[in-house]
């Protein structure tokens, strides 16, 4: 066969393969999910305020001011996390590798979830004990802790 009758079929084939590989790129698929750094810590006031905007006025701002109150607990929460992930990177990496130490590591961070964790039941106690029933029924029906993830973020 002369080559002519290939030109056209391949030049397709290129034009096809090259409008995947900028589209892939463009959209950001050609990316594996582990490339991109996880997202910051959760804002667990930032969350207490848009629950809050579902809310009668007055209820929203106690469950933020509860939210608030506990804003050191957060930061201490937070930075207990990146502590214990922290000590599992170094852990994993040693170069002579301990699985006891891995396991402590591991524990840290169970640690600093239930920190975490019992900061915002702390928090909803207390703002759902000040509501007007109105109020807790809008509590009730928004996110609750524990609940799924939210989905990754796109970058």
């Amino acid at each position: 066969m002369p080559l002519k009758t290939w030109i056209l079929p391949l030049s397709l084939a290129a034009n096809v393969s090259l409008v995947t590989i900028v589209g892939m790129h463009a959209t950001g698929l050609d990316q594996a999910p582990y490339r991109h750094p996880p997202p910051g810590p959760p804002d667990f006031i930032h969350m207490a305020e848009r629950m809050a905007d579902d809310m009668p006025a007055e209820d929203g701002r106690r469950l933020v001011a509860s939210f608030k109150a506990r804003a050191r607990e957060f930061d201490r929460g937070h930075e207990a996390m990146r502590n214990a992930r922290d000590a599992i990177k170094s852990a994993i990496a040693r170069p002579d590798f301990d699985a006891k130490t891995l396991k402590t590591a591991l524990d840290g961070v169970r640690t600093a979830r239930d920190l975490l964790d019992e900061t915002i039941a702390q928090a909803m106690v207390e703002a759902a004990a000040a509501m007007s029933p109105a109020g807790r029924e809008k509590l009730g029906a928004g996110p609750m802790p524990g609940g799924p993830p939210p989905p990754p973020h796109k970058r």
